[in-house]
This record gives C-alpha cells, sequence and structure tokens, in this order.
C-alpha cells in the first residue's frame, strides 16, 4: 500500500488559540486510539513551549507526527501563541486540519478546514491519508523533464506523493516506451527534487509503475 489508510492510528499534534481550546478535540482524538502530543502545557503559558522548557522537547523532532491539528477559536483571523506549533508543523510539510467558525490564519496552508461541530477525528485521518499536492506536483514536474531529456515522451506521466512514518512515498506512472536506465534516472531525480523540497521527510522511496 502506497499511503496510509483513514483508521490507522496516528500521532496529532494538537494546538489551538487557548489551552482550553484543545480538549474536547484532544479526547476524541484519544478515544479513537490516536496519541495526542502538545506544544504547551493545559495550565501553561504560551511562553516557553515545550521544545524550549519540556522535558521530553519539542514533539515534531521525535518519532514523526502524522497531522497538526488546529483549533482556532478566537474572534479575529490572526494566530495566537499557543498556535506557534501549526506554522512549526507547516514548514516541515505535515498535514494541516484547522477547525474554525470564522476567519483564520492559515488558509492558504491548511489540508482541511472543518467546523466546530465537524468530527475532528475524521478530518485528521483523512488529512493524513491525503496524497501531498505540491510534492506530487514536483514530482510529476521533474519526472516529465527528465524523460524529455531522454528523448522520450512524456505523455501520462503522473506522480502521487503520501507522507508515512515521516518518510515519502511516491508512485510514478512512466509512460510504456523507455529503459530501466531512465526509469533510474527519472527515480533518482524525483528522489534529489523532493529532499530538496521537504527538508524534515525522513526518507523518500519511489515506486514505478
Amino acid at each position: 500500500m502506497l499511503g496510509r489508510s483513514e483508521g490507522d492510528a496516528m500521532r496529532v499534534l494538537v494546538v489551538g488559540s487557548m489551552p482550553v481550546s484543545v480538549g474536547d478535540a484532544t479526547e476524541e482524538l484519544q478515544r479513537a486510539g490516536h496519541e495526542v502530543l502538545r506544544c504547551h502545557d493545559d495550565a501553561g503559558p504560551a511562553f516557553p513551549c515545550a521544545a524550549l522548557d519540556g522535558e521530553e522537547g519539542c514533539p515534531l523532532e521525535g518519532v514523526p507526527v502524522d497531522v497538526v491539528l488546529d483549533v482556532h477559536d478566537a474572534r479575529t483571523g490572526a494566530p495566537s501563541a499557543y498556535e506557534d506549533g501549526a506554522a512549526c508543523g507547516v514548514r516541515q510539510h505535515i498535514p494541516l486540519v484547522v477547525v474554525a467558525d470564522g476567519k483564520h490564519p492559515y488558509g492558504r496552508w491548511a489540508t482541511r478546514e472543518v467546523s466546530r461541530d465537524a468530527d475532528v477525528v475524521k478530518a485528521c485521518e483523512a488529512a493524513a491519508a491525503a496524497p501531498l499536492a505540491e510534492h506530487g506536483e514536483i514530482a510529476a514536474r521533474v519526472a516529465r523533464e527528465s524523460m524529455e531529456r531522454a528523448g522520450v515522451d512524456p505523455a501520462g506521466v503522473t506522480a502521487t506523493v503520501h507522507r508515512v512514518g515521516g518518510s515519502l512515498k511516491v508512485l510514478l506512472t512512466l509512460p510504456p516506451s523507455h529503459s530501466e536506465a531512465i526509469e533510474s534516472m527519472v527515480a533518482a531525480r524525483v528522489v534529489t527534487h523532493l529532499r530538496g523540497y521537504d527538508k524534515s521527510a525522513r526518507g523518500v522511496d519511489v515506486a514505478l509503475l
């Protein structure tokens, strides 16, 4: 299987505009069998976060996180200091789910946006299982360019990328008229470009069709 399946156990970093914002979401995720990580204690201040003042350090630096959930219940679209973990996750290309009934600051970076009465567990599971659109676009573009350089018509090239356990799983579809040498070249260039784009990925595996 290339990617995750909805319902697989996840590690979810939960943040919110205020500590109380994350309580219900945390309970729902834990009841569904998912592990919840936090940047701040419920009664703690916004600064310092766990990365600076926690016994276990930053939750994004240990075992890979599958999705970040931000419960944004502030009245404004601006992020609070308690939501810093969402930006940290976006920088690592981790899927982001935003819960909000109004404006929020993560529109262009959110993998999924849901209302406060939505099923946050299903939203997180779907985000974690979804292909990474920008990664897929990069892989497809590099594959097409590589085929053209080799003198092969790139028509029919497609690429799908998932994040599984912190690594990138790439499925490339190439046209039938190519050699093993071309396949190896294309795969190597895709790996190089994805590593350059997503430096937080723990590995890049390419499967060819």
